[in-house]
């Protein structure tokens, strides 16, 4: 036994038990220094591998979006700029138009002072332009100041480009204009109604389309670049479809009338022959 009492096998028991309590603190310790500085980083950069391989695909969604955006917005300005060239050229047409018709209608005036032997030749083209005077003096744009009958009487029959039709024939015409005024009117005013129905709403819907852009711009989502793009491509194709609407609102103002008066001066005129 020893000095204290303890014996030796006693002692070499005791500290074989506090060597295997330290050997076992150690691996705990070098196991949690495996852990932090080993297994932790790698799962980590497998982590953000993961995330960087997530990003790159979205970035390259995001670059074909942003392609397929920017050539459907070229598109759509090629578009916008034909569609106003063609009404351009419309305009000039229309005006060319009108020059030669205002020409002819000289002409024609001089040239039925030497033919009022050949009325019964003459009268189908005084018919004709009739009917082109009518359109021209009475259609939708004088609409509101003048009744239809009203006008024919003092702007059509009046004019120097009839002076050939004989007295008989224009009471027929205008007995028959005055019977067929009411339903020409009424024609007219519809017409109106609709382009006027149809400029409100193309209004309308320019406005909401504006709106729509400014609520969008204001969201967190305008702040991201991607996003921003896709954004501010659906306002300008919202301002260029309310711009191409009002565009074909102004082609069919600017021809319509036309169209809406021509059958009931076909009418006019076939009743006209009827009544000889």
């Amino acid at each position: 036994m020893g000095a204290h009492g303890t014996p030796p096998n006693g002692r070499i028991d005791v500290a074989l038990q506090r060597l295997s309590h330290a050997s076992q603190l150690g691996l705990l310790l070098l196991a949690i220094f495996g852990y932090f500085y080993t297994v932790l980083p790698i799962y980590q950069k497998s982590l953000l591998d993961e995330e960087i391989a997530k990003k790159t695909l979205e970035l390259r969604a995001m670059e074909n979006r942003l392609a397929q955006t920017e050539a459907q917005l070229s598109g759509r300005e090629a578009e916008f700029k034909a569609l106003t060239k063609r009404v351009d050229e419309l305009r000039t047409t229309a005006d060319a138009a009108r020059q030669k018709l205002g020409q002819a209608q000289a002409e024609m005036g001089k040239l039925k002072g030497a033919v009022q032997s050949q009325y019964s030749e003459l009268r189908p083209r005084l018919l004709r332009d009739f009917q082109s005077l009518a359109r021209s003096e009475c259609g939708e744009k004088t609409l509101g100041e003048t009744p239809f009958a009203e006008c024919v009487e003092r702007k059509v029959l009046s004019s120097p480009v009839l002076a050939s039709l004989t007295a008989s024939d224009r009471d027929i015409l205008m007995r028959v204009v005055r019977s067929k005024g009411t339903a020409v009117d009424a024609a007219l005013a519809d017409h109106r109604s609709s382009i006027a129905r149809r400029k409100q709403g193309a209004e309308q819907q320019a406005r909401d389309a504006q709106m729509r852009c400014e609520q969008m711009k204001t969201t967190e989502e305008y702040k991201d670049r991607m996003k921003k793009i896709s954004i501010d491509y659906e306002c300008n194709v919202g301002a260029s479809n309310a711009q191409s609407e009002r565009l074909k609102i102004q082609i069919d103002d600017m021809f319509a009338g036309e169209k809406v008066l021509s059958p009931h001066l076909s009418a006019i005129v076939k009743e006209f022959f009827s009544a000889l």
